[in-house]
């Protein structure tokens, strides 16, 4: 099973104590929740980050929340292993899905 909530680095790895301390590092990912994920890529940065898009639980992963995006909302979709860019200062929001749109 998924652990609660996994902290990630932008490559997909899970986030290590020498990751939390280095002042260079300006992005991460976390995927949380039970029975539904939800998956939450921040850019604090200057510049945009690709992400690695983790292991879904079978289904895939429809971006909610864009912050870069003009109104704020993204409808695309991901599956897991594919890569998605996140501009500078910016905050992704994706919710996992069974792969039919629900």
């Amino acid at each position: 099973g998924f652990k609660d909530i996994v902290w990630l680095r932008p490559d997909g790895a899970e986030m290590t104590e020498r990751d939390w301390h280095d002042p260079e590092s300006r992005a991460f990912a976390c995927a949380f929740g039970e029975r539904r994920r939800h998956l939450m890529m921040l850019n604090a940065g200057a510049g945009p980050v690709t992400f690695v898009v983790p292991a879904a639980q079978g289904g895939l992963w429809r971006a909610v929340l864009d912050t870069a995006a003009e109104t704020g909302s993204a409808a695309h979709q991901m599956a897991s292993g594919g890569a998605w860019t996140v501009e500078a200062e910016s905050l992704v929001l994706f919710a996992e899905t069974s792969g039919d749109g629900e």
